[in-house]
């Protein structure tokens, strides 16, 4: 499980706001940007769950990470598959 490099460098981007979805839309007219965004709405998610005070579990998957996110508020678990540069952008928001 690998990603491209130029998704992870535009997710990198909109994560510091240094693109937007409106104000660069051709970037994400093309796959790769809406990749890319999809990707960035993904880890919002996440960190949105965990600020809400879920608990993650993680787990190596074959060159990824495989996270259950347990929102017991909503009785709700969640899992989800990330490669390593996705989880590797999410640990990096989380410190």
């Amino acid at each position: 499980m690998r990603s491209d490099p130029g998704v992870i460098a535009t997710v990198r981007a909109l994560r510091a706001g240094q693109t937007s979805r409106n104000r660069d839309f051709r970037t994400f007219a093309v796959e790769p940007g809406r990749t890319a965004l999809r990707v960035h709405r993904l880890l919002r998610s996440i960190e949105a769950d965990l600020e809400a005070g879920a608990r993650l579990e993680a787990a190596a998957l074959g060159g990824g990470v495989r996270l259950r996110v347990h929102r017991d508020d909503l009785a709700l678990v969640r899992t989800v598959i990330l490669s390593a540069d996705e989880y590797a952008l999410l640990a990096d928001a989380r410190h």
